[in-house]
Formats: C-alpha cells, sequence, structure tokens
C-alpha cells in the first residue's frame, strides 16, 4: 500500500519543478504581438490586402517622411464591399490600433473582398490622416498589369497599368465589383461609388456618410478635407472655379495637390501612381494608345461598359466601366452613365474653370465614344487607373 505521506510529497515535489519549468519559458519569452506584423515598409496612402494577416505601417503623410502628428488612436472609419450588401463592423478589417509611431490592424481569419479607411486622431478627437485598406484576395496587381500601346513612337510600349480602377475587386465586365471608389481631384482619400441596383445610391458601407458641404474659405481648404476625410466639398454650380479649393478670384487655385510626381495626396499603392494624359506632348497613357482623339464603339446597348482590348492594348479584356459621379452643383452621387477616369494633368484650357483632365467615355441609346482627354472641374469625384511609378 502507497504511504499517502510520502505520495503527497512527491505531488508538491512535481508541482514545484513543473511551476519552475514554465517559470523559466524554456523556449524563451513570449514577443511582443506587433513583431508578428507585416510591415509596409513603403508609406503611401493606400495599402493593398491579398492574404489576411497582421500588418502595420508608420504613421507618416503619403510617401513621405513626416509625422502625422501627435496620435491618440487609430479607428476604421468605415467598411465596404464594393455593392448593395451591408456589411458588418469587422468584416473587412477586423481590428485596428495605434502603437509607437505604427497602426496595426488584423483582417478577419477569412478573407472579405472590399476597402476600408482607418483614420489616427489627437487627444482632441481630431482626425490627423487616413489611408486607404484595399483588400482583394489573392489579387496581384503587378502580375496582372497591362501593358497599353504607344502609337505615338510604334515601339515602346507605355508603363504598366492596373487592370481595374482604384478600389475595384474585381475586373470582370459588368461586374459591380469592378467600379471602383470615387475621389476628388487633389484628395487622397476616396468615396463610394453605385451600389450597382440605384443610379442614385451609394454602395452600403459602415459609415452613416455626412452630407455634402458648400466649398467656402474654411471648408475648401487641405486643412478641411484631411481632418473630414468623409465629406464632399463642392464648388456649386456657378462658381466660377469648379474646384472644391476654395480661392478669392477666378483660376486662383492649388496646383500641387496632384502632381506627376508621386507624393503627399497621391491615392494610389506604394508602386504606383496616377496616370497623366498630356494631350499636347503624345506622352499620354491614352493618347499614346488610341493614335486620335476619340475611338467609335460598336453600340451594345446592355454593356456597362467599354471593351477596349486589342484597341488599348494586347489584354484580352481592358475593360472600362460605366461609373457615376459626385457632381460640382451639389456634391451628390449622381446616375452610372459616363467612363470617367481621373488623371494628375492640368488641363488645356481654364477659361471658365479650374480643371483636371480626364479619361471620358460617353455611351447612350443612340452612341458610344471614348476620348482619350477631356476635362472636367476638380470638385466632380471621379474614379482613377493607377499605373506603375517609372
Amino acid at each position: 500500500m502507497t504511504n499517502p505521506i510520502k505520495f503527497s510529497v512527491l505531488l508538491l515535489v512535481a508541482g514545484l519543478v513543473a511551476f519552475a519549468s514554465c517559470d523559466k519559458n524554456p523556449i524563451g519569452p513570449t514577443p511582443d504581438p506587433e513583431s508578428q506584423a507585416i510591415l509596409f515598409a513603403d508609406p503611401a496612402n493606400c495599402f493593398m490586402v491579398s492574404e489576411p494577416g497582421f500588418y502595420t505601417f508608420k504613421t507618416v503623410k503619403g510617401k513621405t517622411s513626416e509625422s502625422v502628428g501627435d496620435v491618440a488612436v487609430a479607428v476604421v472609419l468605415w467598411e465596404t464591399f464594393g455593392t448593395d450588401t451591408q456589411p458588418k463592423v469587422g468584416d473587412v478589417i477586423a481590428e485596428a490600433y495605434y502603437k509607437d509611431g505604427q497602426v496595426y490592424f488584423k483582417t478577419p481569419d477569412v478573407l472579405k473582398d472590399g476597402n476600408a479607411l482607418i483614420a489616427v486622431k489627437d487627444a482632441g478627437n481630431k482626425i490627423l490622416w487616413s489611408w486607404h485598406i484595399w483588400v482583394c484576395n489573392g489579387w496581384d496587381a503587378k502580375a496582372t498589369a497591362q501593358t497599353y500601346y504607344n502609337k505615338s513612337n510604334g515601339t515602346f510600349p507605355f508603363t504598366p497599368v492596373m487592370d481595374r480602377n482604384l478600389g475595384a475587386t474585381s475586373a470582370t465586365p459588368n461586374d459591380i465589383k469592378c467600379l471602383g471608389l470615387m475621389y476628388q481631384w487633389g484628395r487622397k482619400d476616396p468615396f463610394l461609388g453605385n451600389d450597382g441596383v440605384s443610379d442614385h445610391k451609394a454602395a452600403a458601407s459602415t459609415l452613416i456618410w455626412p452630407d455634402p458641404v458648400l466649398s467656402t474659405a474654411e471648408t475648401g481648404t487641405i486643412e478641411f478635407v484631411t481632418a473630414h476625410p468623409t465629406v464632399i466639398v463642392y464648388s456649386g454650380q456657378h462658381s466660377n472655379n469648379g474646384d472644391w479649393y476654395h480661392a478669392e478670384g477666378a483660376h486662383v487655385t492649388d496646383d500641387t495637390r496632384w502632381q506627376e510626381k508621386k507624393d503627399l495626396y497621391d491615392p494610389c499603392p506604394a508602386g504606383w501612381t496616377l496616370p497623366r494624359v498630356h494631350p499636347t506632348k503624345e506622352e499620354g497613357l491614352w493618347s499614346n494608345a488610341f493614335g486620335n482623339e476619340w475611338y467609335a464603339m460598336g453600340c451594345n446597348k446592355t454593356d456597362q461598359g467599354a471593351e477596349l482590348g486589342g484597341i488599348l492594348g494586347d489584354a484580352k479584356s481592358i475593360w472600362y466601366p460605366l461609373t457615376g459621379n459626385y457632381a460640382f452643383e451639389d456634391g451628390r452621387l449622381h446616375p452610372i452613365h459616363l467612363i470617367s477616369i481621373w488623371s494628375s494633368d492640368l488641363p488645356v484650357n481654364q477659361d471658365n474653370h479650374n480643371m483636371g483632365m480626364i479619361f471620358y467615355g460617353y455611351i447612350s441609346l443612340q452612341e458610344e465614344f471614348v476620348f482619350f482627354s477631356e476635362y472636367s472641374g476638380r470638385s466632380h469625384a471621379f474614379p482613377t487607373r493607377c499605373v506603375a511609378v517609372k
């Protein structure tokens, strides 16, 4: 028979040994969870995610090393699938927080295609900066990039172009997920595209979006839109500038917001930048491919865009969807009936407004045309399509 006293002593000794072993942790100290995060080393205002995980980036402004200021907290402002399906909080970004000069965020274990905006705030709850998170499961932007023709010299192709609009989670023709997000000229933060069901209804999101505001000396500033990344600032129908950026006097503006060089307010991910039109230099993305001013398409009234494969480049499908726009007259979302893609160019003609250059398509029941360059008021919000940085 086992002596109960000896048995108790043995149990006590075993417990102490086990406790000591656990306390010493023979496999080493547990690392901080932040050390496991995947770092976006190249700063930008947009980060692409193609697989589930734990990510981090530094709190600097655009592609600079300039700090955004004294950050107190990081928050997810909104999430969307880019459709009429209502997301729940955490569907696209499961968690986000700030620590020691960096934002950390996690995706759900099962990745869902969509977009989100993460902002950092100071102790007074003011937004200091915000970053677009573009989630597209399994997509490799470089591997799927398309090469456009360069018919102006007949030899050299243009820089690689994304196969979809910025924020789109599909490049499939007639798929609502190919619409992407909307941008006012010179702003880094996106707005929702149409939901594909209603001509005047934005895609569903986790945010009740604020009403547009008229551009004034207070609202039409870079400081205001930086602190209010979800507010459309519109110029108004009778403005002689057509720009969300407020300035006293006709044609007075800030032309440095978007530039050929990737900089502070460029909305594209690292390694990518805004396209250029260069209509007078024959160096533009679309003008080189077309080789002339416009292209008349065969009328197909059921299409929700223009199939330009074999026209802009060799790819079988180069799809430009019809999108709506947020109009300069009222800042409201308008119907899907045009192809309008922002470039970073300034216009050739500024007689009436401060304009930006766009790639433009017009499709109606009677006719369909695509033009390599047009111009439009900068308080319009259109999609854009990123090109590789040279």
